[in-house]
């Protein structure tokens, strides 16, 4: 489709879903790479022997993508519409089975309900067989309530005192000595050394002298300078 959802007016000598792949609104006069076919849900790249033969000529009403989405098409692209099937007489009789098979079934769970009912002593029975009718104004008499005896009371216990707890006397704290921060090495540069050659003297990676020191050229160190030696 092409920007918008709306399909460019038909031109003669050229299908209106043809475009570039940058502008559907756009195309080349001749057959291109660049084109897109934007018949359909996406844009779809259209070979170059089909451009010559369909979409830059006026047999484009024939292209199989052309097709479907040609003039007479009441809907966008990319929307389907779905067919409405009406309903078929053949179904009317077995709906009408089926509605009449569901009433005669909720019948006879009602008669089912019924006789548990009935077996029960019927609605509103009264426990103990009597009728309801034998209970309509009836005094039913409370039953005696018994009185609690008081039993005996019982004695205080006496609460035992807890010993005394000793205080713990307080611990000595040992303090560890502290560790004297061990002493920088110093390199005094002498004519001809390099900064490769002194890291290797001491054991130390070069990376980490220049670090050390804040050298940013290696190659870059007078006679004299004081050079600080990282620990190994």
């Amino acid at each position: 489709m092409s920007a918008g959802g709306e399909r460019r007016p038909v031109e003669a000598a050229a299908c209106p879903w043809f475009g570039l792949a940058d502008d559907p609104g756009s195309r080349f006069a001749f057959v291109a790479a660049e084109h897109r076919c934007y018949a359909g849900s996406r844009a779809r790249p259209v070979d170059l022997g089909h451009q010559a033969g369909f979409c830059l000529g006026e047999a484009y009403p024939t292209c199989p993508r052309y097709r479907p989405w040609g003039p007479g098409t009441e809907t966008s692209p990319g929307v389907p519409t779905l067919p409405v099937v009406p309903a078929r007489a053949a179904d009317r009789p077995r709906r009408t089975a089926i509605a009449v098979i569901a009433l005669l079934l909720v019948a006879i769970v009602a008669i089912v309900a019924g006789a548990a009912i009935l077996a029960r002593g019927g609605i509103g029975a009264v426990p103990g067989g009597s009728s309801p009718a034998a209970g309509i104004g009836a005094t039913v008499a409370p039953s005696p309530t018994a009185t609690p005896t008081p039993g005996p009371t019982p004695s205080p216990t006496a609460t035992p005192t807890p010993a005394p707890t000793a205080t713990p006397e307080p611990t000595a704290t040992v303090r560890p000595t502290p560790t004297p921060a061990p002493t920088p090495r110093i390199h005094v540069v002498a004519r001809g050394d390099t900064l490769t050659a002194i890291a290797a003297r001491y054991g130390v990676s070069l990376k980490a002298l220049e670090r050390a020191n804040g050298i940013k050229n290696p190659s870059l160190i007078r006679v004299g300078q004081r050079l600080v030696i990282p620990l190994p």
